[in-house]
Order: C-alpha cells, then structure tokens, then sequence
C-alpha cells in the first residue's frame, strides 16, 4: 500500500502500535485482516526494487507507461466502480481489442471513458489522476451529498436570518492546503503551490464577512485569483394541466430550455408558475 497517496491510507496502517499495527480489520467481515508490512514506500521506491533486485511487474505498466500515463497515476485495478473508471480511458488507448469487447459487454463503457473526468460525472480533475475521498466520507455519493446539503443548509439560514440583518454565505475554496500534494493530473511544485495559495482564498472570506457586503445566500466559488458565483436556476418551463406523458415528451425543450430566473435564498419563480391562472 503506497500511503504516500492518502492521509486515510496512513491512518490506517500508523495510528496502532505494536507487532500487529500492520494488520487492518475489514469492518464487514471481522475475521479477516488486510496485511500492509511495507506502506511507507515511496512511488520511486516501488519501482526501484525491481530494478535492482530483479523482482517481477505486472508488464502493463510498461504499456501505460509508453502510452504517457505516469507512475504515480499508472493502476493495474478492475475497470468498473466509483473510483477505477476514472481510469477508464486507458484501456482504449492502451488495449484497443480489450476495449472494443469491453464496450460490447458493458453498457455505457465508452460513455464513461469520455466523460468520467469531467465536471458531467462530477469530477474535479481530469487524465488518470484521482481524488482522494476524505477520511470522514465511505463513498463519494455521501461527500455529494453533504457538499449540497451544505448549500441547502446556507440558503435555508440566509432566509431565516435576513431580517436580523444576519447574512449567511458559502465558499467553495480552490486551495492548496497540503503541501506535496497533486491538484488532479497537475503535480505537486512550489509553483502550483503558490498558484493556488490559500492567501488567495482570504480577500473574498474576510469580505463576505464585512457588514458592507450585500451578498447573502449566495455560494462563491473561488481560488488562484479567480471567484465566481455559483447558481441554481430555474426555467419558465412548460405549461398544459391537461397534459400526457407524450405531451411531456414533445415539450422538453420548452420545459429545459426556457428562459431562466435565479433560485436566491428568499425567492422562486416556481409557485408563481404553478399557481398561474389559480382562483379560488
């Protein structure tokens, strides 16, 4: 296990003591250990016993290492799951008669491969690098839905305290906060360290939080000198109390494609649509 990668990993394997430390209990079936003896490995130490002692790899490294694909991003895995289809795309590049069967037999295969990591599957980074998923999350779909319940959150209070003059804001921060770390296929330097410097993230916080500042319930997205607003939207949508599901069908344009109003913290277009021509 090459804990260099995740702070999770390490925790797992240093934070015992004693001649088992190295043994991690899996949680769904106590009767079983995973055994890490060597976790402290550096990616050029993985690769340097071979070359000096001579032991024998997996040669598909050597095929996604003369296809670009670093060290450190190179995985020998399954293709499918939350994780490893990020990593999908190689197999088209490296193993081209693989993937032609691959995408026979699985549904939806050269669709992930394409989009996996993009911002449409919900990634923040792009090639063959991965996210680690913070320690205090099991899957990526519950760190999903906490970074959206957190909005829900903030919208909900910016309403509740608006008229205390109480102004409840989000920021999304791009930063890099541990040294020595990739930002998504980007190595670690001391130049992108300083790109995406938290000081950068400060200026925004520090005016979110001055009585002069008009913004509430809004989420900020920002980082490296950049901040944009993040919003939600709502169309003017598609309007027929008599119609059927092939009306539905034939509308969706009109339902998605409409003009659009934001969805503020105190505001929707929704009611007034559905209640339009309502009399009681």
């Amino acid at each position: 296990i090459r804990a260099a990668e995740s702070l999770t990993r390490r925790r797992a394997v240093t934070i015992k003591r004693g001649d088992r430390a190295f043994l991690v209990q899996l949680d769904q079936s106590p009767h079983i250990s995973k055994a890490y003896p060597v976790y402290d490995w550096s990616t050029e130490d993985v690769w340097r016993a071979p070359s000096l002692l001579g032991w024998d790899y997996n040669r598909a490294y050597d095929v996604m290492e003369a296809a670009g694909i670093t060290r450190n991003a190179a995985r020998c895995s399954p293709p499918y799951g939350e994780q490893p289809y990020r990593g999908l795309a190689k197999f088209k590049t490296c193993w081209p008669d693989l993937w032609a069967k691959m995408t026979q037999r699985v549904h939806g295969a050269a669709t992930a491969a394409r989009y996996s990591t993009t911002e449409l599957y919900g990634s923040r980074m792009g090639g063959d690098a991965t996210l680690e998923l913070p320690p205090e999350f099991k899957t990526w779909k519950a760190y999903a839905m906490a970074k959206m319940g957190v909005i829900g959150l903030t919208r909900g209070m910016a309403s509740e305290g608006a008229p205390l003059g109480i102004h409840v804001n989000v920021v999304v921060p791009y930063a890099k906060t541990r040294p020595g770390t990739a930002f998504g296929p980007i190595p670690w330097s001391e130049t992108l360290g300083e790109w995406l410097s938290p000081r950068l993230v400060a200026p925004l916080v520090v005016w979110l939080g001055h009585a002069d500042c008009p913004l509430n319930g809004e989420t900020i997205s920002v980082g490296g000198g950049w901040a944009g607003a993040v919003h939600t939207e709502l169309s003017d949508g598609y309007t027929n109390r008599d119609a059927s599901v092939y009306d539905i069908a034939s509308n969706v344009e009109s339902m998605m494609s409409s003009s659009r109003t934001p969805l503020t913290a105190t505001s929707s277009m929704a009611v007034r649509h559905l209640l339009k021509g309502f009399r009681q």
